[in-house]
């Protein structure tokens, strides 16, 4: 059902009509996006020409027109692609603002010079972003927020969380006791907001792993906190090939964790991850489909996959920002 009543549609667009574009990797949203906004989907045509490179044709006209392009850039590097060339053709065509919305930010895990002669990848993707044309951003649980800062006095972003609405479901289906757990440090400013937002505290449990000098995992893992006769809820941002996951779950249930759940902002599912997790000690994954998820990952009686549509927070988050609104307000 729409999120907006009719006289909230009444307002001043200082920026001129809304209109929402999708790339490929996102066509999957937009028309929940757009029936929620009460507008009709964008109309472009992003194809390929006869040599394999990206075709972007604009089949209306967005002249002073407030622009939103919706986009995923996880691989192929041509999602990325995709997303530059739709910006750069709404730009050139006179529209009046235009606001890349990136629901996952690839490379951004690449945010640092680890060893000699690679490059810096996250920073290169924030580059061509400023390059784009768009007047500013808004990402959802991008990797290393940090890494955003980048764009600082150049272009302005906001930030939205998957636990926005990964912990709506959680509230409805988690009983006493359970704990959260980060499956690394890096992870422990998730794991507390989750848990000051399911129990109102910081409790946490931390897992360490031991890596080998290639950055592989050992199978070494300690646990920080207690989680026996508990349900253990680990969350982090995505879940690529599970090798963390499957090992921290292991680790959990030999030290008498009741149930282990994982939730995670973004479903990659690399390298046939979703056959070792269906065989590991996980009996849910909660995931987002911020990434159009294939058929395969389903659930089955060894593993329940449970996926929560992103579609109506994009849509108020575009509706406030088309207003000029607070995003905060969305979630307190």
């Amino acid at each position: 059902m729409p999120i907006l009543t009719f006289e909230e549609l009444i307002i001043v667009r200082n920026f001129g009509e809304l209109k929402v574009f999708v790339c490929n990797s996102s066509s999957h949203l937009l028309p929940g996006i757009c029936d929620r906004l009460m507008i009709t989907p964008g109309d472009a045509t992003i194809g390929r020409f006869a040599g394999g490179e990206v075709k972007i044709k604009i089949n209306e006209s967005v002249r002073d027109d407030d622009i939103f392009v919706v986009c995923s850039m996880q691989p192929p590097a041509e999602n990325i692609v995709e997303a530059m060339l739709l910006t750069r053709a709404i730009k050139g065509s006179s529209a009046s603002r235009v606001t890349l919305v990136i629901l996952h930010l690839g490379y951004n895990r690449q945010d640092k010079k680890n060893e000699p002669r690679v490059p810096i990848s996250a920073s290169w993707i924030l580059d061509l972003i400023l390059s784009s044309g768009a007047n500013r951003a808004l990402f959802f649980d991008a990797h290393s927020e940090a890494t955003l800062g980048k764009l600082d006095g150049q272009m302005p972003y906001d930030h939205l969380y998957g636990s926005y609405v990964i912990v709506d479901h959680l509230k409805k289906v988690l009983g006493e006791p359970f704990v959260i757990a980060s499956p690394d440090a890096g992870g422990a400013k998730r794991a507390g907001a989750y848990s000051r937002r399911l129990r109102g505290n910081d409790e946490i449990v931390m897992f360490g792993k031991s890596r080998t000098p290639d950055g592989e995992l050992d199978g070494t893992v300690t646990i920080i906190g207690d989680v026996a006769e508990r349900t253990v809820v680990i969350v982090d941002d995505m879940i690529d090939t599970g090798g963390t996951l499957i090992q921290c779950a292991h680790a959990a249930k030999n030290a008498g964790a009741q149930k282990i759940i994982a939730c995670a902002t973004h479903g990659l599912f690399s390298d046939n991850a979703i056959v070792r997790l269906r065989e590991s000690k996980l009996s849910e994954i909660i995931v987002t489909d911020s990434i159009s998820l294939p058929y395969s990952i389903c659930s089955t009686d060894e593993l329940t996959v449970t996926v929560i549509s992103i579609e109506r927070m994009i849509a108020r988050a575009i509706n406030n920002l088309h207003k000029s609104e607070s995003l905060s307000v969305l979630f307190d």
